[in-house]
């Protein structure tokens, strides 16, 4: 699947009308971690390894790097943990962590998010607290073939703006973590053209 989706920092009258009538799904707490080697090839190239609650992720760019105030972010995500490893050309066998050491991957960032889930008018909503004092909203939906894109993330700002979210580049929990704790990558990542001039 695709995931396409829209980060918001609302305020709390925004919020309040954006889950007016929205159905509660259910409340998760999850841990990620990121890696990433030292010339940071993943990151700079908008590509994210993670382990999310012992579970190893990949997010692949379907679009080009950059932001601007109306950007969605589109993804491919991978879940298999055999698939990525080869797309990173890992051993396949072998424990984990020791094969990310040996391919030069080191933690990045590490947090904690505590998230709310609804569903209103076909489109998921998150409310993300991050543990390290940040929050912000996901508005997404997920499509099976890329050429639903344009029509994907057009229904996501309709449905946003709709619903009184103002649309602006929102930093995302990983962003704001690295904004916050590594001002060297942060650079790195502005130079490369990740957000909006």
């Amino acid at each position: 699947m695709i995931e396409v989706e829209k980060k918001f920092a609302p305020t709390k009258k925004q919020l309040e009308n954006l889950l007016n009538d929205a159905e509660y799904l259910k409340k998760v707490t999850f841990s990620d971690t990121y890696f990433d080697n030292g010339q940071f090839s993943l990151i700079l190239t908008d590509k994210w390894l993670r382990i999310r609650d012992k579970k190893l992720e990949l997010k692949l760019p379907l679009g080009p790097i950059g932001h601007t105030n109306i950007s969605l972010d589109l993804y491919e995500e991978i879940t298999n943990e055999t698939k990525i490893r080869k797309i990173l050309n890992l051993s396949v066998t072998g424990n984990l962590s020791q094969v990310l050491q040996n391919g030069g991957y080191k933690e990045i960032a590490s947090f904690t998010t505590t998230r709310k889930k609804y569903r209103k008018k076909g489109f998921n909503i998150d409310v993300d607290e991050i543990d390290f004092g940040y929050r912000l909203v996901e508005i997404e939906t997920l499509i099976k073939d890329v050429s639903q894109m344009n029509k994907a993330g057009e229904q996501i700002l309709n449905f946003a703006v709709e619903n009184g979210m103002t649309v602006k580049y929102v930093r995302g929990k990983f962003v704001e973590y690295i904004w916050r704790n590594n001002k060297k990558l942060y650079v790195a990542m502005h130079k490369v053209g990740f957000f909006p001039k």
